[in-house]
């Protein structure tokens, strides 16, 4: 096996350092990308084959739930008692939206 010679491998982990420190960590994308922390939602059980979360624009404030942490593979939501569900993306069944416009 041949052997690296030092400035190849200084370049090479140059390289590998470089591309480490632009990746963002943690970022929600896709599924999770429209959840916020402290926004209001709506969590129900989508009959045993997962969990539904719906966001509602301009409804209620005061909605059971409200969302604490959003990972990249996970949501954090608060209930209303206090307690925390740490629900993971594999777990999610739909993420919605409903709008409600104003004044009605």
């Amino acid at each position: 096996m041949p052997k690296l010679s030092a400035p190849l491998f200084i370049l090479l982990l140059a390289g590998v350092l470089f591309v480490a420190w632009w990746q963002v960590p943690g970022k929600p994308y896709g599924l999770l990308s429209v959840l916020h922390v402290g926004q209001p939602v709506k969590l129900a059980d989508a009959g045993g084959s997962g969990y539904e979360i719906t966001v509602i624009e301009g409804g209620p404030q005061n909605l059971a739930h409200k969302v604490v942490e959003v990972g990249s593979d996970f949501v954090v939501l608060e209930e209303f008692t206090g307690a925390q569900l740490r629900i993971p993306v594999y777990s999610l069944k739909s993420v919605g939206i409903t709008k409600i416009p104003a004044g009605k």
